[in-house]
């Protein structure tokens, strides 16, 4: 039993934790395992197969000693975003299909007004708008109508291709006016003795061409390309999950190291055929090499693309070797100076 009052003790001073200097100071790096390059990740092969993180480590330095490899959720590349339509087509892949800034202007600017529809023969296109793009034939809308339209809806047999309409005008005063159809509203176009009527007439030319070159680019960029996309990323998911189940690679990171080896294994694709690293293509162009090569340059990229993703299902890992076998049949074959000439004119 103490002789000392309660009241006289002192208390007790906390006790204070020593933190460690890097904590906090910002200054000191924060201790970690080291974390090996993508280059070490993807060159380097054991027997086994492909080298990645040190045993037992995240890239961090997390220790995952005996745990079980995590299956990781591989989403699969449908290549809708990449799809386009001559309704929906861009000028820029209208440039890389070959066509002139002009003819792709003319196409935007015609086909806001005569769309291509699943219907040609349904009336959907306000006859009034048309007229006005037309260049305004005959100087009054009603007059245009008089000459052009009402003629048809007089005929004995039904025309349906028109639609009469009461719409309300300026002033708030109805008005009459008109639906037409695709197919006919396109024949009044072309019958216009203006400028916009000439353009009218380009713009079927164009479309035509349009379809048949947008058909082959995408098939190529789309159902080729993504599709070999879709099972690089199915192998290398599948090789990393491999060495996850054998304990070289963290179930954790099984994505990641496998999202990695295809980012780089597109960077061997594009030096390989081109000369320079995707960088170059986007820092010149603004795009990625995919979305500026012509269609005859994306049959070969589909072809090299392929040959690396055979090589690697193949269990060839290193980087000296994939290249050296898609040099010998597709090195040097897509030429940037190309497309930076394209670049200059159209600048």
């Amino acid at each position: 039993m103490s002789l000392i009052p309660r009241w006289h003790l002192k208390p007790r001073a906390p006790i204070k934790r020593q933190r460690p200097a890097w904590h906090t100071s910002p200054a000191l790096p924060r201790p970690h395992l080291p974390t090996p390059s993508l280059s070490v990740v993807f060159l380097l092969s054991l027997p086994h197969g492909w080298v990645s993180w040190p045993y037992g480590c995240h890239a961090g330095g997390t220790r995952t000693a005996g745990r079980q490899p995590k299956e990781e959720p591989m989403t699969k590349r449908t290549g809708d975003s990449l799809r386009q339509t001559i309704n929906t087509a861009s000028t820029a892949t209208m440039i890389t299909l070959g066509f002139g800034e002009k003819q792709a202007a003319r196409i935007i600017r015609t086909r806001q007004v005569l769309p291509l529809v699943e219907d040609p023969k349904a009336p959907q296109i306000d006859a009034r708008k048309l007229w006005e793009k037309i260049g305004k034939p005959h100087g009054r809308f009603r007059d245009w109508v008089a000459h052009y339209i009402k003629p048809l809806l007089t005929r004995p047999e039904p025309f349906a291709e028109i639609s009469a309409k009461v719409t309300q005008g300026t002033g708030g005063r109805p008005r009459q006016d008109y639906s037409l159809s695709r197919d006919l509203a396109a024949h009044l176009a072309m019958q216009a003795n203006t400028p916009e009527g000439e353009d009218i007439r380009a713009y079927f030319l164009d479309m035509e061409r349009l379809a048949l070159r947008l058909s082959e680019h995408m098939g190529i960029r789309v159902d080729a390309i993504v599709g070999t996309d879709n099972k690089m990323t199915h192998t290398l998911i599948k090789r990393a999950a491999d060495q996850a189940k054998a304990g070289t690679l963290p179930g954790s990171s099984v994505k990641v190291v496998a999202m990695d080896r295809e980012r780089l294994v597109k960077t061997i694709v594009c030096e390989v055929l081109t000369g320079h690293p995707p960088a170059y293509w986007r820092d010149t162009f603004g795009k990625g090499v995919r979305d500026v090569i012509d269609t005859d340059d994306a049959i070969l990229y589909s072809q090299c693309y392929e040959t690396a993703h055979a090589l690697i299902a193949g269990d060839i890992a290193q980087r000296a070797t994939i290249e050296a076998i898609l040099r010998a049949s597709y090195g040097g074959k897509v030429s940037p100076a190309k497309y930076a000439h394209k670049a200059r004119q159209q600048a």
